[in-house]
């Protein structure tokens, strides 16, 4: 796979499809050396959403199939958050190619794939 990572680098944060993606020196770490399955565990406002949607456009940029990556979530406010920063970053084309979906959605779209049978979920909500 052929790398685009010239001059990606920033003062302030990296250069992801022609805009500046601010990070801090850590998360410009984590989002820059990321090799393959990333787990991000932090505090409330430190920036995880943040890592994510920088490592996601990161991976893109350097070349992975978008239909590859998988981003899940536990709410389905996250999930939400999650597709309409990345589609701002790099477009709403390349987002929906993404697997992005909260832990439940996922493992129900699997199951379907996997058994192709059909069958409903009962929910009280």
């Amino acid at each position: 796979m052929e790398k685009n990572d010239e001059n990606i680098t920033e003062p302030t944060g990296i250069n992801l499809f022609g805009k500046v993606y601010n990070l801090n020196e850590q998360q410009k770490d984590a989002v820059l050396n990321c090799d393959g399955n990333m787990s991000i565990i932090a505090g409330a406002g430190s920036g995880k959403t943040r890592c994510l949607i920088g490592t996601i456009a990161h991976l893109i940029y350097i070349g992975h199939d978008p239909s590859s990556i998988v981003a899940i979530t536990f709410t389905k406010k996250a999930h939400h958050e999650i597709k309409m920063r990345l589609t701002n970053l790099i477009g709403e084309e390349l987002t929906q190619q993404i697997n992005i979906g909260t832990i439940h959605s996922y493992a129900y779209r699997t199951l379907q794939r996997v058994m192709d049978i059909n069958y409903t979920i009962l929910d009280d909500t």
